[in-house]
C-alpha cells in the first residue's frame, strides 16, 4: 500500500516539499467534524444514486451559498453531470479534523455498502479506489495509480488483514491493521486533527432507500465480476465454512443486502494465547490506566510510570497475585452456582510476564504504544503493539474476551456497592451484551436460566421485575431504567446470573462495541 501512496504524491508531497495544495473551490470541504460528516453522509443515503446531480450535491454538503456549491461540483469534474459521492466522502473523511483511527472507523462505516457490519473484497477495492480518486480530485499534486496497480494492491492488503481467509474483514481487524501499519497513517499525516476524541466503533447508517441500496448492490456486482468473486465477495466452499445471505432483510432499521456475509460463530482463539493470558494483559492495562473504570492510558502518565521501573514490577506483581484467585479450574460453590473463574494454569503466564517486563523496560515503549501521537492509548492499541506476534484476527478475539472482562468489572463496581446512579449507557450496554448470548438484542427467560443457572421460579421473578412492557424479554432500555432504581435483592440476583455466565464460551459482541467510552 505504501508504494501506491508514495506514487500518489509523486510530485514531492511525501518527500517534504510542502503541504498538498487543495483546489480553492474545495477548501470548504476540508476539516469537517465527525458529526458534520455523519449528517451529510446520512443525507447522501437518501439519494437514488451513488453519483449525484448538482442539486443533490448541494443538499448533501450544504455550503454557505449556492455559488460555492456549484463551483465545488464543477471542480470535481462531473461525468454526465453527475459526481461520484463515495470518492468525495473518501477525501472529506481523510481530510477531516478527526484523529487518525477515528478516520479509519469512519471510512469503514461508509464503505460497508451492504450494511453487513463487515467489508468484503469488492467493498474494500471500492473504498480504496474512492479514497484515492477523491484525493486526486481535491489536490493538485495527486496522481491516481493505474487500475491494475490499485487492484493488485488492495487485494494484497485485504488478504493480509483477512488472516482467517473468511472472505471479509471486520472493523476491528481493520483497526488492528491500521494501528500496526504506518503506511496509512503517513498518508493522512498532513491533515491536522483538532478533535481529541477517539472513535473505534462502527457508525450504522440507515440505508433503507431502495434506489440507493440498488445502486450499492450494482456497484458491488460490478467489482465482484472484475475480481472474479462469488456474490458477497468471498470464495464459497465447504471447507472454509463461509456463508452468504440469500435475500435482503431488515435489522435495526437498516437494509441488509443479499450480498451481506457474516462469520459463523466467533473468530478462532489464538493457538498459543489463552483466555487466561488475555485476562492478565487486560488487568495490566487497567492498572496502568489508573484502575477503576478508565478505558485509556494517558501517554504522559505512562511515560512517568515507566521511568520508575518499580512501578511496572509492582503492577505485574499485583496482577500475578490476583491471577491466583481468578485463573484456575472451574469449581462450584456450595449453593450450586459457579464462582468467577477463568480456566487456565498460572504457570503458563510466566513467559507472558517475562515478555511484558522486557517490553516495558524498553525506553522506547511509550513511543511504540503512542505511535499515532494521540496522547491516549486505547486497549486495542495496547494489545496490537504489545502483543505483536498475534495476527489482527487473533487480537480481535482477545478484545472480545476483554469486553466480557470489562463488563464484569462494571457490574462488580456498581452492583456490589448499590451505587447505580453513575452508570452510563456504555456500562449498561456492556452488561447487556455479555448476557445476550444469542445476540438478538433482548434477554430471554431462557438466557437468565441457562446463563445464570437460576431455577425457573427465580428467573421468572427476575424477568417480572425487569420486563416493564411485559413482552417476555428485557431490552437494553428497560435494563437502563431498572438499574437506576434497583433494590438490593435484585442486584444480588442479577450479579449471580452475570458471574455464572462468565464461565461460558466467548461472548458474542457486536462489531460496534467500543472500548474507548
Amino acid at each position: 500500500m505504501g508504494a501506491v501512496f508514495n506514487r500518489l504524491w509523486s510530485k514531492g508531497f511525501l518527500g517534504g516539499f510542502g503541504t498538498p495544495q487543495v483546489h480553492p473551490e474545495l477548501e470548504k470541504l476540508l476539516g469537517w467534524s465527525r458529526e458534520e460528516l455523519q449528517y451529510a453522509f446520512q443525507r447522501f443515503c437518501t439519494k437514488p444514486s451513488l453519483a449525484v446531480t448538482v442539486d443533490s450535491f448541494a443538499d448533501i454538503v450544504r455550503l454557505e451559498s449556492s455559488s460555492e456549491e456549484r463551483a465545488a461540483f464543477q471542480r470535481l469534474k462531473p461525468n454526465r453531470e453527475r459526481v461520484d459521492m463515495l470518492s468525495v466522502f473518501g477525501a472529506m473523511v481523510a481530510t477531516s479534523n478527526q484523529r487518525f483511527i477515528s478516520r479509519v472507523s469512519f471510512l469503514f462505516s461508509i464503505f460497508d455498502l451492504d450494511s453487513s457490519g463487515t467489508i468484503n473484497r469488492a467493498e474494500f477495492v471500492i473504498g480504496v479506489r474512492a479514497l484515492l480518486k477523491g484525493i486526486s480530485c481535491f489536490f493538485e499534486s495527486a496522481v491516481l495509480p493505474s487500475k491494475r496497480e490499485l487492484e493488485d494492491m488492495t487485494v494484497e492488503v485485504f488478504e493480509r488483514i483477512d488472516a482467517d481467509r473468511s472472505g471479509f474483514i471486520t472493523i476491528g481487524e481493520l483497526l488492528n491493521y491500521s494501528y500496526r501499519s504506518g503506511e496509512l497513517k503517513k498518508f493522512l499525516d498532513p491533515f491536522p486533527a483538532e478533535d481529541d476524541r477517539l472513535f473505534e466503533q462502527l457508525i450504522v447508517f440507515v440505508r433503507d432507500n431502495d434506489e440507493f441500496a440498488q445502486a450499492s448492490e450494482e456497484a458491488l456486482r460490478k467489482w465482484e465480476h472484475k475480481l472474479d468473486l462469488s456474490p458477497g465477495g468471498s470464495f464459497v466452499d465447504s471447507s472454509s465454512r463461509r456463508t452468504r445471505r440469500n435475500s435482503s432483510f431488515q435489522m435495526g432499521g437498516t437494509r441488509r443486502s443479499q450480498f451481506s456475509v457474516r462469520r459463523e460463530g466467533p473468530p478462532k482463539a489464538p493457538k498459543q494465547f489463552t483466555k487466561a493470558h488475555t485476562w492478565f494483559v487486560y488487568r495490566v492495562f487497567a492498572l496502568m490506566a489508573g484502575g477503576g473504570m478508565q478505558t485509556t492510558i494517558n501517554s504522559d502518565d505512562l511515560q512517568k510510570m515507566l521511568e520508575d521501573h518499580r512501578a511496572v514490577d509492582d503492577i505485574l506483581t499485583k496482577v500475578s497475585s490476583a491471577a491466583g484467585e481468578v485463573i484456575g479450574p472451574r469449581e462450584r460453590t456450595t449453593n450450586g452456582t459457579r464462582r468467577v473463574s477463568i480456566a487456565g494454569d498460572t504457570q503458563d503466564l510466566n513467559k507472558l510476564i517475562a515478555h511484558l517486563r522486557r517490553y516495558f523496560n524498553d525506553r522506547h515503549a511509550v513511543a511504540k504504544l503512542d505511535t499515532l501521537g494521540q496522547g491516549n492509548i486505547t486497549m486495542r492499541a495496547f494489545f496490537c503493539v504489545v502483543l505483536h506476534s498475534l495476527s489482527e484476527g487473533e487480537i480481535e478475539t482477545c478484545l472480545r474476551w476483554c469486553q466480557a472482562f470489562r463488563a464484569h468489572d462494571v457490574l462488580k463496581e456498581f452492583m456490589s456497592t448499590g451505587n447505580t446512579q453513575r452508570l452510563n449507557f456504555e456500562d449498561v450496554r456492556l452488561i447487556f451484551q455479555a448476557m445476550d448470548t444469542d445476540g438478538n438484542g433482548a434477554l430471554s427467560l431462557e438466557e437468565l436460566m441457562v446463563g445464570g443457572e437460576l431455577d425457573e421460579a427465580t428467573a421468572r421473578q427476575l424477568m417480572k421485575r425487569l420486563d416493564e412492557d411485559e413482552s417476555g424479554t428485557v431490552t437494553v432500555d428497560e435494563l437502563q431504567g431498572i438499574l437506576r432504581s434497583i433494590d438490593t435483592q435484585l442486584r444480588s440476583d442479577f450479579k449471580d446470573c452475570f458471574e455464572s455466565h462468565l464461565q461460558g464460551p466467548a461472548f458474542t459482541v457486536t462489531p460496534s462495541m467500543n472500548m474507548t467510552s
